[in-house]
């Protein structure tokens, strides 16, 4: 019999939704509530369920502790993602990063304790416990979803078997256009110079694409935007706190 697993992102963005939701509320029901909580709360959960995979089951909701614990400042439960736990309590004092207090933010602890605990029942961490994740998935959707558009029925003939066939291959062998040159030479064809120019464009953009991504200056550029967007939203959250 199978065991069916969950995708660590979709549970996570699940979570986040969640706790967007609660921010966007009027600011007296929110309790003080901003991007800043749902960004760090939601990338503590990715942290913490990568580890899981490392550590029996029966450790799985001490780990699962760390993920709003951490959010108020307190290491006891952390894995080795976190490196505030190493800190000594001078090294913590001199740290610009802002955390929420135990004590003047005991009403959001409470509430966001509640949303989490749905989140880290020990079968909701076993169901990602896998150390896996679903990008070469969503990958070869992307690439059949252009060779086969879904609001198109190819299954009334052998359409539709041809155009995975041919996703398949892109994907999983040479690329757009070595597939193509391959397929052709199979049935005897000789493809024309503006099949041949679009195959190398559109292979060219393709290639291109994955190595920016890829590269080094891509990610910083990533983590660069990712850290705008939370240090804004952490001055929001510390003014917020001063009303």
């Amino acid at each position: 019999e199978p065991q069916f697993v969950n995708d660590l992102n979709h549970r996570a963005k699940l979570l986040t939704g969640e706790l967007y939701d609660l921010k966007k509320l009027k600011a007296a029901d929110r309790i003080t509530m901003t991007s800043m909580d749902f960004l760090r709360i939601g990338k503590n959960f990715k942290h913490m369920c990568r580890t899981l995979k490392d550590r029996p089951q029966a450790e799985h909701q001490e780990a699962a502790s760390a993920v709003l614990e951490h959010h108020f400042d307190n290491h006891v439960h952390c894995g080795v993602w976190c490196k505030r736990q190493h800190d000594t309590e001078e090294e913590r004092k001199q740290s610009r990063k802002y955390y929420r207090n135990m004590n003047k933010d005991a009403k959001l602890y409470v509430v966001l304790k509640e949303m989490l605990d749905k989140f880290t029942t020990p079968d909701c961490l076993a169901d990602i416990a896998h150390g896996m994740d679903t990008n070469a998935n969503e990958s070869f959707n992307n690439t059949l979803s252009w060779l086969a558009p879904k609001n198109k029925m190819y299954c009334g003939s052998a359409s539709l078997q041809n155009r995975l066939c041919v996703a398949i291959g892109i994907v999983s062998m040479i690329g757009l256009k070595d597939y193509f040159l391959r397929l052709f030479k199979k049935l005897g064809l000789e493809p024309g110079e503006s099949l041949l120019h679009y195959l190398s464009l559109k292979d060219s953009h393709r290639t291109n694409r994955l190595n920016k991504q890829q590269s080094r200056k891509s990610k910083k550029d990533r983590n660069k935007r990712k850290f705008e967007k939370l240090k804004e939203a952490t001055l929001i959250a510390k003014k917020e706190r001063l009303t």
